[in-house]
């Protein structure tokens, strides 16, 4: 998926003045580490039209034209907190991602470290929903959620497969069908990234459904898709249910427990099913990583009865402008829940 073309001229000298005027007005971080080392390798490709980019190349183009002319209004600066605070929570170095609203589509644009490296480029991109700006707090949860995770896949690719290989093993262990393993390998990265932004929003989790909701116009999948590279929506609601036993999402669930899931065409016994969710989360949050240093996801970050805590402190200490020192994820968590009570 391509951003919309803005603030472009298919003559490449004026649109490279156009970049390097932009690239002026981003933050030192971003000028450093992701503009300047794109004008530079634009200015050693032999290009005379602008049309001669690749999506991609393009696509840079249009973010920095974009976050460089507009400077962030309030509810971008509260995204950017938001997503620096879960994101430096992991990377006490890292650079958190460029970040812009998307104009013409409902899903996040997300481009990796990986896919941007060959360009010179030393941090990600993500493009959030227009509509998400409108004060859709719950809704902001998903974006912290993917990019946190994606991040640190970004910082330890080795993680993927270390965890894959792993877990491919327990399910087998415990009898699950060859092709229901396959659904889960199939979608290992963005089963990581559900598992992380569990762990550090807790309830404010509800974000992601509300998202997944507000992507789907309301409805949650009942069956599972070769062409989506999430799990099952219903999956994903056990999935966290699972991974955060503290909090209670059973109001994304079915009133009636269907007997059987469709995965791929494949029909299986919905207990054969959350067998596997059940495996999946109890292993992928706690097997220690080499690529962690011998820690674990939980043991970096875990939604516990303290969180819980600190979030009913918080809305009391709300109540009487009392101001403490609570984490940005009690904070964000508060703000998720009172928007979501206000819908």
């Amino acid at each position: 998926m391509s951003l919309k073309p803005c603030y472009l001229s298919y003559d490449f000298s004026e649109s490279m003045d156009l970049l390097r005027e932009a690239a002026k007005n981003l933050p030192n971080v971003y000028q450093e580490n992701l503009a300047n080392p794109y004008i530079h390798y634009l200015e050693n490709q032999q290009i005379e039209n602008t049309k001669e980019l690749t999506p991609l190349e393009l696509d840079v183009m249009k973010c920095i034209q974009v976050c460089g002319k507009f400077p962030m209004n309030l509810k971008a600066k509260a995204v950017t907190k938001l997503i620096n605070g879960i994101y430096q929570g992991y990377f006490k170095e890292g650079i958190p991602p460029l970040h812009l609203w998307n104009t013409i589509s409902k899903k996040i644009y997300r481009q990796s470290v990986m896919s941007l490296k060959l360009l010179g480029i030393k941090v990600h991109i993500v493009a959030f929903p227009i509509l998400q700006q409108s004060g859709n707090i719950a809704d902001w949860a998903a974006l912290a959620h993917m990019v946190s995770g994606m991040g640190l896949l970004d910082s330890n690719p080795e993680i993927i497969k270390e965890s894959k290989e792993k877990i491919a093993q327990k399910l087998i262990e415990q009898k699950t069908p060859e092709a229901l393993i396959q659904y889960w390998e199939d979608r290992w990265e963005s089963v990581i990234t559900d598992v992380i932004g569990f762990l550090n929003l807790g309830p404010g989790s509800i974000g992601l459904f509300e998202y997944i909701r507000f992507v789907r116009d309301g409805k949650f999948q009942i069956q599972g898709s070769k062409r989506d590279s999430h799990l099952l929506d219903l999956m994903r609601i056990y999935f966290a249910q699972e991974v955060l036993q503290v909090v209670d999402f059973s109001q994304y669930l079915p009133e009636n427990t269907p007997s059987q899931i469709q995965l791929n065409g494949i029909f299986y016994p919905f207990q054969v099913v959350i067998e596997s969710v059940e495996c999946v989360a109890e292993h992928l949050c706690h097997m220690k990583f080499d690529a962690l240093k011998g820690k674990s996801l939980s043991e970096i970050r875990q939604w516990n009865k303290e969180d819980q805590k600190n979030q009913s402190n918080l809305i009391l200490d709300s109540m009487f402008n009392r101001f403490r020192n609570y984490n940005v994820e009690d904070i964000i968590t508060d703000a998720v829940l009172k928007a979501y009570k206000q819908r």
